[in-house]
């Protein structure tokens, strides 16, 4: 089945820029254009007032002359209109920002009379018709307001009207009626202009707005492309995939981070499974050693090699205790990976659990020409909350890892500190040290220092190496941290810092 077109983010971006451009420039368009035609109205009416402002005066001062208005209605209205506009054109003074342009006066009288059908109802001569209508707007009334000359005056039709007054005496009214735009051609032609000129610059500024959404949709959605093909070659087991790092601008921004985090995670990815392919190997060498022991005596006693002795007993009983404490260490790692570390918390004291630990292996240190000292700083006893036979365990393995790779003379010290609410338990002896690359790798399960530290393989006190690993994993069991360092002894210390309470939904968490 051919796959359909999908949107991408490439699309969405581009669209969604588009979109607000476009609302943006059609917002700005709508209210030019209202502002034009707003200011086009306001213009017309103050030019409007104006005129009909002159020719009112123009008429009164013709009326003074003539005697009275009446007198001037004699002559046909448009030859009025005529002799008033010519009048007013004479008169006005010119308009500095536009060029000298000639002055067309109209006769007082035309040559050649109009047919009496061009004077109906007040319409201008055919040879002059004003180009924005204002001839066929104004009208002339008595001071009742009765149309006397012009287009009739209905009183819904918004008008202007001014007064005519002659030695003092009202004697008539001009009236104009307002329009809304300039009906005449060359204001039209303006107009179109101008929203033509608007229109092409909305259309340039939304072909622009459109180039640069997709050149910055593609910029944008490239990382995110890459991002989601390396996702997907991690979730198929490609874990060396990764994502080159490069700023989208010259400052850090999320999905910057993004791909950092996915490269990290690819990284944390592919260390686990090394770590875990690792951990089988070294899983099975260790099983394989006691059981290759075990099956090496068997078989003596059943070819006969080897009588069926007290001592052989005794030596196969030590290799399944063996093999046994292994297993079992493997099965509480698992357990600790799982967060599902059983551990029982009741209240006891530190000082107390620091002392029978010493005492515990202080012969064993005395033997091996290792002094174990106790350094309790004053403190009589320290009142905790932990689970006292796993924190046994923990510091009998980090005092018994310290034993087996401390040559002798030498010396061990167990240091017991609080500080707030924490109590921190030190572990230091003296060489062999540890390469200090070496030191992030020792609380991994299975690892051993290839180096003057390391007992010969053979060494039955050398131990699987799961000791730190299982301490390691208590300590985070009760919320606490341990870290490795060098010590000042010339050896290794082990730092370990607990919370002095701890509950057991938190343990179990």
């Amino acid at each position: 089945m051919p796959d359909r077109f999908s949107f991408r983010l490439v699309h969405f971006i581009a669209l969604a820029l588009v979109t607000c451009m476009g609302l943006t420039v059609a917002i700005m368009t709508a209210w030019t254009v209202w502002q034009l035609q707003y200011g086009f109205d306001e213009y017309l009416q103050a030019h409007d007032t104006q005129r009909l402002d002159q020719f009112a005066h123009q008429l009164e001062a013709m009326a003074r002359q003539s005697g009275d208005v009446s007198n001037l209605l004699q002559q046909p209205w448009p030859v009025l209109i005529d002799q008033l506009a010519g009048s007013v054109n004479k008169d006005s003074p010119p308009d500095p920002h536009e060029p000298d342009r000639p002055v067309r006066l109209q006769p007082p009288h035309p040559p050649h009379p109009p047919p009496e059908e061009a004077l109906d109802h007040g319409a201008p001569p055919p040879h002059r018709r004003p180009p924005d209508g204002f001839n066929r707007r104004l009208s002339l009334l008595d001071p009742q307001g009765k149309t006397l000359e012009g287009p009739p005056v209905r009183p819904e039709d918004p008008s202007i009207r001014v007064a005519v007054r002659v030695n003092g005496q009202l004697q008539a009214y001009l009236s104009l009626r307002t329009v809304n735009g300039m009906p005449d051609q060359m204001a039209q032609r303006f107009l179109q202009r101008q929203y033509l000129g608007l229109a092409g610059l909305a259309l340039v500024m939304l072909t622009l707005t459109l180039g640069i959404a997709v050149l910055l949709a593609r910029r944008w959605s490239r990382p995110l492309q890459a991002a989601s093909h390396a996702t997907a070659r991690i979730a198929e087991g490609e874990w060396s995939s990764r994502i080159a790092e490069h700023h989208l601008t010259g400052w850090r921004t999320e999905l910057d981070d993004l791909i950092h985090h996915i490269n990290q995670m690819a990284q944390a990815l592919q260390n686990q499974e090394h770590t875990r392919k690792r951990w089988l190997a070294d899983i099975s060498h260790e099983l394989r050693t006691p059981l290759s022991v075990l099956q090496g005596e068997v078989e003596a006693l059943l070819d006969g090699v080897r009588p069926l002795t007290l001592a052989m007993i005794v030596s196969l009983r030590e290799e399944v205790l063996r093999l046994n404490a292994l297993v079992n260490d493997l099965h509480l790692l698992s357990m600790a990976d799982l967060q599902a570390l059983p551990c029982h918390f009741e209240f006891g004291d530190a000082v107390a659990l620091l002392r029978n630990v010493h005492q515990r292996f202080e012969n064993s240190a005395q033997a091996q020409g290792i002094v174990l000292s106790l350094d309790l700083a004053s403190h009589a006893e320290l009142p905790v909350c932990w689970d006292m036979h796993r924190m046994t365990q923990v510091l009998g393995n980090v005092v018994s890892n310290s034993l087996k790779y401390t040559d002798g003379p030498g010396q061990a010290v167990i240091r017991l500190r609080q500080e707030g609410a924490s109590v921190v338990i030190v572990m230091e002896d003296t060489a062999p040290g540890v390469p200090e690359t070496d030191l992030p790798r020792l609380l991994d399960p299975l690892f051993r220092v290839q180096t003057d530290r390391a007992r010969a393989p053979g060494d039955r006190q050398h131990g699987s190496g799961l000791g730190l690993s299982i301490a390691a994993a208590i300590v985070k069991a009760h919320r606490g941290q341990i870290d490795l360092a060098l010590s000042a002894l010339g050896g290794l210390c082990v730092r370990i810092s607990l919370p002095t309470r701890l509950t057991t939904q938190e343990g179990l968490a």
